[in-house]
C-alpha cells in the first residue's frame, strides 16, 4: 500500500458483504490514501486516508477526531486495495 492508492474499508469481521443493504456497491467506502508512516514491524505502521464521495461515510465518525474526511493515523489492515497508484 502506497500514497495515492484507491482503497475501500474491509467490511468488519462478522458483517457479511451485502447485509446492511441489497445494492453492495454503493455501501463500500472508498478512500486514497495520502500519507504513509513506515515502520520495522508491520504492526506499528499507519496510514492516513482521504474518504471519496459526495456523503461522508460512517467511518469517518471512528477514524477522524472530526469526522471529517481525512483520518487520523490509523492501521492499514482496514483497507484493501482496489487500484494501485502508477
Amino acid at each position: 500500500m502506497n500514497v495515492g492508492d484507491l482503497v475501500v474499508y474491509k467490511n468488519p469481521q462478522g458483517i457479511p458483504p451485502g447485509f446492511l443493504s441489497v445494492d453492495r456497491d454503493r455501501e463500500q467506502s472508498y478512500a486514497i490514501v495520502l500519507q504513509k508512516r513506515d515502520s520495522e514491524h508491520e504492526v506499528h505502521s499507519r496510514i492516513r486516508v482521504m474518504w471519496l464521495g459526495i456523503k461522508v461515510p460512517i467511518q469517518a465518525n471512528s477514524f477522524s477526531v472530526t469526522g471529517r474526511r481525512i483520518t487520523t493515523w490509523i492501521s492499514p489492515k482496514y483497507f484493501e486495495v482496489v487500484c494501485e497508484n502508477l
